[in-house]
C-alpha cells in the first residue's frame, strides 16, 4: 500500500512539475491565460483518467501530446458548430428567399451563390460574418471569440471587402 501511495505522489508531483511547459504550449495555442488554464485542467483530467496508458518515459511529452489533442478536438468541435450554424443560416435564408406565395427561383440562385462565396472565405472571416448575420453585435462577437473589439471591427471590415470582391469575381 505504501508503494502505491508513493507512486501516486510521484506521478502527481510530475504532473505539477510539467505545468510551466504545459502553460507555455497552451498560451502559444490560445493566447489567453484563462483558456490556457482550462486546457491544462482538461489535460490533467485526461492524464489521470488514462494514467495506466502511460508506460514510462517522458511524462512532459505525453502531457503535451494530450494537450495538443484536446486543443485540436476543441477546434474541430468549434469548426463543426460553425459549419452547422453556417448551414442553418443558409437554410433559413433560403426558406425566406421567396416573395409572395412561393420561393423565387432567382432569389434562391442568388442566395446559393452568396452562400458558396461566403463558404470560400477563410474560417475566421466566415465565423465573423456568420455571427454578424445571426444578429451579434461587434462587442458580442469580440466577447464570444475572446478578441479585442478593435480587432473584430477591423477584421469585419476586411472580411466584408473580401466578401464583396469575391461576389464581384463570381459575377453575383
Amino acid at each position: 500500500m505504501a508503494v502505491l501511495d508513493t507512486e501516486k505522489n510521484h506521478f502527481g508531483q510530475a504532473l505539477l512539475d510539467a505545468y510551466p511547459t504545459l502553460l507555455s504550449v497552451a498560451l502559444a495555442r490560445l493566447g489567453n491565460r484563462a483558456d490556457a488554464d482550462d486546457l491544462i485542467q482538461k489535460t490533467y483530467e485526461r492524464a489521470l483518467e488514462h494514467r495506466d496508458s502511460f508506460v514510462g518515459g517522458n511524462l512532459g511529452g505525453w502531457l503535451v501530446t494530450i494537450l495538443r489533442n484536446l486543443h485540436t478536438d476543441d477546434v474541430r468541435s468549434a469548426q463543426h458548430r460553425l459549419t452547422q450554424a453556417f448551414e442553418d443560416l443558409g437554410s433559413e435564408a433560403a426558406a425566406g428567399a421567396g416573395f409572395g406565395d412561393g420561393p423565387n427561383q432567382e432569389n434562391q440562385i442568388f442566395l446559393s451563390e452568396v452562400i458558396r462565396v461566403l463558404g470560400g472565405l477563410g474560417g475566421q472571416c466566415r465565423e465573423l460574418l456568420v455571427l454578424y448575420a445571426q444578429g451579434y453585435r461587434v462587442r458580442e462577437i469580440a466577447e464570444t471569440l475572446s478578441l479585442p473589439m478593435g480587432t473584430v471591427g477591423r477584421k469585419m471590415g476586411d472580411c466584408r471587402l473580401a466578401l464583396s470582391d469575391n461576389l464581384k469575381n463570381a459575377g453575383v
